[in-house]
């Protein structure tokens, strides 16, 4: 992988990794974003304040009062948008989601064709024809066509005149936008320079469901304790990164990252980012297979989910963490919108 610009202060190893997608013909790789806290723990602070330095790249494409939408995509990108909307002055942000909303109309439904999860959703009870900027972010962006088809779905309920932002971590690939636009990003690649690793994949963990109890998160539940693990689930990453820098500032050691709905092979092979793999039934869906990637041993975990109890699902989790020598395991439940 050749990294030809580079706008942050880390280097190409400390940033980036190639890994192989697990079954998906369409996107044989993934990068892997070593700083998002997604696949790869990080220390949530380091996080922030990187999402921070794309919001203030939007920023300076925003003309002075401008009203300004800012949307992530799911489910990678639910954090990113986030923090890239604080760094706009008034901006409102909401995220697409592939997650269905019991009583509520999507605004639009779109396809990630890429995707091992294709169909995505944007619910929005604004009037988002006031707008005069959006802005779409994602963590990575190799052709622009998911950004080309959200924006054909909002044909018609933006105003004629809308003006884009793309925005991403990455920029991958000979982009070519068919539509005018403002661009924004940290990292400049050339997917063509990417070669997938020639791996030895290791066996993914199927745990065991634990039978121990969560309980819900509280201060003197982590007395004691040095080394935190904060682990979100799927589309809820923000809560999870703003907790643990709230952990950071009281002084302990915290790392964070998420399960996720993308299935990638894990390889013990040197410099490969991602050496392990649970498998485990989603918190939000027990149907759905959902995987989490890097554990290791914490001095205790917190989760942060915006699901429903579902003891079966946590349970599983819990076998995951446990397989790595987790024993000292919460739960803190927050609400999403």
């Amino acid at each position: 992988m050749l990294l030809i610009e580079n706008k942050t202060s880390y280097s190409e190893e400390q940033l980036l990794g190639i890994a192989a997608r697990n079954g998906n013909s369409k996107r044989p790789f993934v990068i892997v974003n070593k700083l998002q806290a997604k696949h790869i723990p990080a220390v949530p602070s380091e996080t922030l304040a990187y999402f921070r330095q794309l919001g203030s790249l939007c920023a300076e494409t925003c003309g002075k009062g401008e009203k300004v939408l800012v949307s992530g995509f799911a489910e990678t990108a639910t954090a990113l948008g986030a923090i890239v909307a604080e760094q706009i002055p008034n901006a409102v942000y909401i995220h697409t989601t592939r997650e269905t909303v019991s009583g509520k109309v999507p605004l639009v439904e779109f396809q990630e064709e890429h995707s091992h999860a294709v169909e995505q959703w944007l619910y929005c009870d604004l009037t988002i024809d006031r707008f005069d900027r959006i802005i779409l972010v994602d963590d990575e962006i190799t052709t622009g066509k998911t950004c080309a088809n959200l924006i054909c779905a909002l044909s018609g309920k933006v105003k004629s005149n809308v003006r884009y932002t793309i925005a991403a971590l990455t920029f991958s690939g000979q982009l070519a936008f068919d539509f005018p636009c403002d661009t924004a990003y940290l990292h400049r690649i050339y997917s063509n320079e990417i070669i997938i690793p020639n791996i030895n994949t290791c066996e993914p963990i199927i745990p065991s469901m634990s039978v121990q109890s969560l309980e819900r998160y509280s201060p003197e539940y982590l007395f004691g304790c040095h080394d935190i693990l904060v682990l979100g689930t799927e589309e809820c990453m923000l809560p999870a990164l703003k907790f643990g820098e709230q952990l950071e500032q009281q002084g302990f050691a915290v790392c964070c990252h998420s399960t996720t709905r993308s299935p990638i092979l894990p390889s013990e092979v040197f410099g490969y980012p991602l050496v392990s793999r649970g498998d485990i039934p989603s918190l939000y869906d027990v149907s759905r297979r959902t995987y989490v990637y890097n554990l290791r041993r914490y001095d205790a975990v917190v989760i942060v989910t915006d699901a429903s109890p579902n003891q079966q699902s946590e349970g599983y989790l819990c076998g995951a963490l446990a397989e790595f020598g987790n024993d000292n395991i919460s739960i803190s439940r927050c609400r999403c919108e």
